[in-house]
C-alpha cells in the first residue's frame, strides 16, 4: 500500500504541467463542441437512498425561417369594392371587423359584420387622401395615409376625427404591441412610433432574409403573439418577423386563396386580422369577394431522398 501510494504521488507530482495541458485541452474541445452540437446534461433523480442518472437533451435548434401552410377553416363574404389596406378584429365586440379601403376619391374606414360581410358603418376621407393601414388602440382607430404624410385618430364608435398627426415616410401598414405603434412604409424598414405621440419614432428595424438581403414592399401588418406578421406586396405569403431585430421567423404560404376570387378587378393579397382571445386568423385581398379564416400549420419537413428522386425523374 505504501509503495503504491508513493507511485501515485510520483505520477501526480512529476507531471503537473501535463495534467494542466490536458485539462485546458478538454475545456477547449468541449467549448467548441458546445457551439456546433446539441449538448446533453445529466441530472440525478433520487428516491430515498437510491439515485439514478437521467440524460435529457436540450431543445433542438430551429432552422429559420420556419415554413408554414394553412388549413381553410371558413369562408365569409367580403365587399368586392373594398381596396383593402388595413384589417382588424375587435375582441371587445362579437364578430366585428374594422377595415380601411384605399384609392383617391374612394378611401374610407368601415365597420363590417364578420358573418355577413355587410358594411354597418363607414366614413369617407377627403378625396386628396389615400387610406392605408389602420389599427385599434384604446377604443380609437388609428389610420395612416399613403403619400399625404397624414395620420388620423378616430373614435371607434362614432368615426369622429379626434386628432391628426404627421408621419415623415409613406404609409403602408400599421399595427401595435400595446407599447409602440408599428408602421411599414413599403421598404424593408419597420418603424416603432410612440403610441401617445405617433410623430415620435423610437426605433426601426430592417427586415432581411437569412442571406442578409433586404425584403422590401412590406405592406399590411398585424401583431400576433409577439411577432409582426406582414403582407408583402404582390406576394402570396405572409412573413412572420421578429420585432426585436427584423429576422424572418417564418413564412406562411397562402398559395391557392387568390384562385378562389372571381371579381374582374381582383388585386393582390392584403389584409390580416387576428382575435387575441381565440387565436382565430383571417386574411383577404384588394377587391376580393371573400374573407378567409385560416389555421396556420407548419409544413412537414421535406425529405432529401424524395428531392433526389424527383431530380432523377
Amino acid at each position: 500500500n505504501t509503495q503504491s501510494t508513493q507511485n501515485v504521488m510520483k505520477r501526480r507530482s512529476g507531471t503537473p504541467m501535463l495534467y494542466l495541458q490536458m485539462l485546458l485541452a478538454s475545456v477547449f474541445v468541449c467549448g467548441a463542441i458546445g457551439y456546433t452540437m446539441h449538448i446533453t446534461y445529466k441530472e440525478k433523480a433520487c428516491t430515498g437512498t437510491e439515485c439514478t442518472e437521467n440524460t435529457a437533451p436540450t431543445a433542438p435548434e430551429r432552422n429559420y425561417p420556419i415554413q408554414y401552410t394553412y388549413n381553410l377553416k371558413a369562408t365569409y363574404h367580403h365587399s368586392p369594392g373594398a381596396f383593402t389596406q388595413g384589417l382588424l378584429y375587435d375582441p371587445d365586440q362579437t364578430d366585428i371587423l374594422y377595415e380601411s379601403s384605399g384609392m383617391y376619391g374612394e378611401s374610407d374606414i368601415r365597420r363590417v359584420a364578420l358573418k355577413t360581410g355587410l358594411v354597418e358603418k363607414k366614413t369617407q376621407l377627403q378625396g386628396r387622401f389615400f387610406a392605408e393601414g389602420m389599427c385599434l388602440y384604446n377604443n380609437t382607430l388609428i389610420l395612416i395615409t399613403w403619400r399625404e404624410n397624414t395620420g388620423f385618430v378616430y373614435d371607434k364608435d362614432t368615426f369622429k376625427v379626434l386628432k391628426t398627426w404627421t408621419h415623415d415616410t409613406e404609409g403602408w401598414g400599421l399595427t401595435h404591441d400595446n407599447q409602440s405603434l408599428i408602421m411599414s412604409d413599403g421598404t424593408q424598414f419597420i418603424y416603432f412610433r410612440d403610441l401617445d405621440n405617433p410623430e415620435l419614432v423610437k426605433r426601426r428595424i430592417e427586415v432581411k432574409d437569412k442571406r442578409g438581403n433586404p425584403i422590401p414592399y412590406l405592406n399590411e401588418l398585424e401583431y400576433i403573439d409577439g411577432e409582426i406578421w406582414a403582407n408583402v406586396w404582390m406576394r402570396e405569403y405572409v412573413l412572420r418577423i421578429s420585432p426585436s431585430d427584423g429576422r424572418i421567423l417564418g413564412k406562411v404560404d397562402l398559395t391557392g386563396l387568390s384562385a378562389k376570387i372571381t371579381t374582374p378587378q381582383r388585386d393582390v393579397l392584403n389584409g390580416i386580422a387576428h382575435d387575441p382571445k381565440t387565436g382565430r386568423i383571417w386574411v383577404t385581398g384588394k377587391y376580393w369577394e371573400y374573407l378567409f379564416e385560416i389555421e396556420v400549420i407548419e409544413k412537414p419537413p421535406s425529405s432529401k431522398k424524395s428531392k433526389r428522386k424527383a431530380r432523377r425523374k
